[in-house]
């Protein structure tokens, strides 16, 4: 059984992806200091969250072997003598009925559970989900994302403000665990060394941060001409479509090539309505976080959390790209896009020959099989009829 098991809940697009591969790149290093990562491969934390909640979107698209992850999760904690980590952006945004049960089964193999939450201010959080949402599908512009998240129903919750909303995300997870057990941890500003988000989670684990040195997968941003050629081209998508194949397609190959383009990107800015919206939602996001009455750890400065009243001045707004600067990238991405297509299309095909080759040869074994057998068995009867004559 582990000592500790903490269970990293995101939310999206607060380091989660650049934690995940520290742990996994440098999972043996840190099991020599007592913290166990499980899984070996990028995707399985994501397949844990997945079979732990039963999701209705992706749960049943998992075959068996997927479906049992979160299982495998557990039986390696409960056989773990020291400190466990499970990381998913994801479980910050399931509902309050889906907490208990991942919680329940963490206390079974743990001598305590513990919930980390990551955060950082609400600017640079609603930019960088929106850049998310086009990398994964959507066609809507900064406005109308923005916009539809500044309207909030407490009682009905969209999948944003289940996640952001930090003083409810942490009742949902913290309503029943003992005291000091959810730990916020508050990114700096911008501009604060990278590696700070990794120190800060170690003085929650008790790890030695110098296993560090680079981290080989960052979730990183596009620059803001980039962001709106995907998002015309998610427009131009039929509505009734293989969303999961589309999305996958789009955040995992078009995003990388449009990282690779060799243009220079500029940041996105966040524009003045929605900075002004940002700056008053954070005043009042931090204020009900000091008034909390759970015993929450913090590590770094709610303060932090604020938007700095002052607008920002970098980057550029997502309404000042040109239809020439589109252009340039949809047609970039168009040619690699079909270098793509040509190389799985040579891939299948060498696929097929050598599956028609293994197929003969199995069909060949087969004949040279049944013909030893037909020999054997002739020369049974003749052997029988010897004896019966």
């Amino acid at each position: 059984m582990a000592q500790r098991t903490f269970l990293h809940i995101g939310p999206p697009k607060t380091g989660s992806s650049y934690l995940q591969a520290i742990w996994r790149d440098h999972k043996e290093e840190l099991a020599t200091q007592g913290l166990l990562y499980p899984g070996t491969r990028g995707s399985e934390h994501f397949r844990a969250f997945v079979s732990a909640t039963k999701n209705s979107l992706y749960y049943p698209r998992q075959d068996e072997r997927a479906r049992g992850t979160w299982d495998r999760f557990i039986r390696e904690v409960e056989t773990w003598s020291g400190d466990a980590v499970i990381s998913s952006e994801h479980f910050s945004r399931v509902r309050a009925e889906s907490v208990e049960p991942v919680l329940a089964r963490l206390s079974e193999v743990s001598d305590e559970v513990h919930v980390v939450i990551t955060a950082r201010d609400l600017a640079r959080q609603v930019l960088a989900s929106w850049q998310q949402a086009v990398k994964t599908g959507s066609s809507k512009t900064f406005d109308t994302f923005w916009t539809e998240r500044a309207e909030v129903d407490p009682e009905n919750p969209t999948a944003f403000w289940r996640g952001q909303d930090l003083p409810r995300l942490i009742r949902r997870w913290g309503a029943t665990l003992p005291p000091g057990h959810v730990h916020l941890v508050v990114h700096g500003p911008r501009g604060t060394a990278h590696d700070r988000l990794w120190h800060q989670l170690c003085e929650v684990t008790g790890t030695d941060p110098s296993v560090l040195t680079e981290a080989n997968i960052l979730n990183e941003s596009l620059g803001v001409a980039e962001i709106e050629a995907l998002r015309r081209v998610n427009e131009g998508l039929p509505k009734k479509r293989n969303r999961v194949g589309t999305n996958t397609l789009t955040s995992k190959f078009l995003t990388a090539q449009a990282r690779d383009l060799g243009r220079t990107m500029h940041r996105p800015r966040i524009t003045p309505e929605a900075h002004a919206w940002a700056t008053e939602r954070s005043r009042a996001m931090v204020a009900e976080l000091r008034d909390l009455e759970l015993d929450l750890e913090v590590v770094g400065d709610l303060d932090d959390l604020l938007v700095d009243p002052t607008p920002p001045t970098g980057g550029r707004l997502p309404e000042e790209v040109s239809d020439d600067e589109v252009r340039e990238v949809t047609t970039a991405l168009m040619g690699r896009l079909l270098m793509h297509a040509a190389e799985n299309r040579d891939s299948i095909r060498a696929l097929q020959e050598e599956n028609s080759r293994l197929r003969q040869s199995v069909k060949a074994a087969d004949q040279g099989t049944l013909r030893e057998h037909a020999v054997r068995s002739a020369k049974h009867r003749l052997r029988a009829l010897r004896r019966d004559a």
